[in-house]
């Protein structure tokens, strides 16, 4: 099968593993979906001059499987995207997940 070069090749389900401190010095890992925008190496260096935040914004197109306390989906929003990225544990786990969505990792999970 040819290649087909593509100007943009959309957004793809991608997983994302949070590990997080938990009691006793050992770290729990929660994983959930993201949904990833593809972005041309340009784009890609652009953004991430602007920060991390900028980056994150840009490149998370959606989720699945994030839960609130109480079980139910937590929606994909602005609000909900604001409040899971000022956690530190899981704008880690994004930009890794990202970057091994780039380089070609293979999916875990």
């Amino acid at each position: 099968m040819p290649f087909v070069l593509k100007k943009n090749s959309g957004s793809y389900e991608w997983p994302v593993t949070v590990e997080s401190p938990s009691s006793g010095g050992k770290f729990r890992k929660d994983t959930f979906k993201a949904l990833f925008k593809k972005l041309s190496r340009s784009e890609f260096g652009a953004l991430a001059e602007q920060g991390e935040d900028a980056l994150v914004t840009e490149i998370l197109d959606g989720w699945k499987d994030v839960k609130d306390e109480e079980g139910e989906e937590v929606p994909f929003d602005s609000d909900s995207m604001a409040q899971m990225l000022d956690d530190p544990y899981v704008l880690r786990a994004v930009i890794n997940a990202y970057t091994d969505f780039l380089s070609g990792g293979s999916a875990k999970n």
